[in-house]
């Protein structure tokens, strides 16, 4: 988003702690959650899959036009490599958030430095978890086209499919950031200047260094806030737990869902899967119902 409308939205002022703690939430659900669900699709050869489900082939024609890396395959096999790249640098942007930022993080006192540096967060934590939720979906959509009565409750909500088409170009978006090499990432942080960002002197700074120096990561072209944490006075401990536990069942269910896919391939309808799946997606929408609730709380 822009830079004042993002500056706008933030709460006046938080805790170091907060950027660390999200941080703490994307490198856990990335290397227990997500990665390895990626790894199992890796696994059951999703990556050279070639897509029979026409809403799966929608996505991947505008992932290929969208997404620009040098990275080739289909959106699971670039999608795993860019996710892997991420996880490469965390510590690097660990380190930034660590060395810039004092205890306290003032809004009126936020550098083009210190805002890019949030978004970039944002963004690491909203990649983590829409690749998880994508990579569910592509499964579901697959099993279903060839076998729907076997595949039969999707668990995935006509909001939650809504809400997957909705943020697609942020995704696509956040491929292209996130795919960025640890040395390429550091250099564009490096040429942001750390001038304090004002309604007075934005257009002035973009105009006198160059707009691609005050948003490198083109943040604003992103339409709006993906991670609620620094837009209201959430309990974060609580969140972090629910959205860990969610990670976690949504990575049960994406391995669940690849052995059913498994299984048409192979001819086979094993019962038991269908029950496993009940169970496990009824814990997913419970948490993600938690999640909600609580995000609406502190957001009203």
């Amino acid at each position: 988003m822009k830079i004042l409308t993002f500056l706008s939205s933030l709460l006046p002022s938080f805790n170091k702690s907060r950027l660390r703690e999200d941080l703490s939430t994307t490198r856990e659900e990335l290397k227990n959650a997500t990665l390895p669900a990626f790894k199992s699709a890796m696994s059951y050869g999703a990556d050279k899959r070639k897509w029979a489900s026409d809403e799966v082939k929608a996505f991947q024609q505008a992932f290929d036009q969208r997404v620009k890396t040098k990275h080739r395959g289909n959106a699971i096999k670039v999608t795993s490599e860019i996710l892997t790249i991420l996880d490469k640098n965390l510590p690097s942007i660990e380190k930034m958030v660590d060395e810039y930022y004092a205890d306290d993080v003032t809004r009126d006192a936020m550098t083009f430095f210190g805002a890019n540096l949030i978004q970039f967060l944002e963004m690491m934590s909203f990649m983590t978890r829409y690749s998880r939720r994508m990579l569910y979906w592509v499964i579901t959509a697959e099993a279903a086209k060839f076998d729907a009565d076997y595949v039969g409750d999707t668990h995935l909500s006509p909001g939650e499919v809504a809400w997957l088409l909705k943020n697609r170009d942020t995704f696509f978006h956040a491929c292209n950031m996130m795919a960025l090499e640890e040395r390429a990432m550091q250099k564009a942080f490096s040429q942001i200047p750390d001038i304090v960002a004002t309604k007075d002197n934005v257009e002035m700074v973009a105009s006198n260094v160059g707009f691609a120096r005050t948003d490198p990561f083109e943040m604003n072209f992103v339409a709006s806030w993906v991670n609620p944490i620094y837009y209201v006075r959430l309990a974060i401990a609580e969140w972090q737990v629910s959205r860990y536990k969610a990670a976690q069942e949504e990575r049960k269910a994406v391995e669940l869902r690849l052995l059913q896919l498994k299984a048409i391939d192979e001819g086979k309808r094993p019962a038991n899967l269908a029950q496993q799946l009940e169970y496990h997606s009824g814990r997913l929408k419970k948490l993600e119902a938690d999640i909600a609730e609580m995000e609406d709380q502190y957001n009203a």
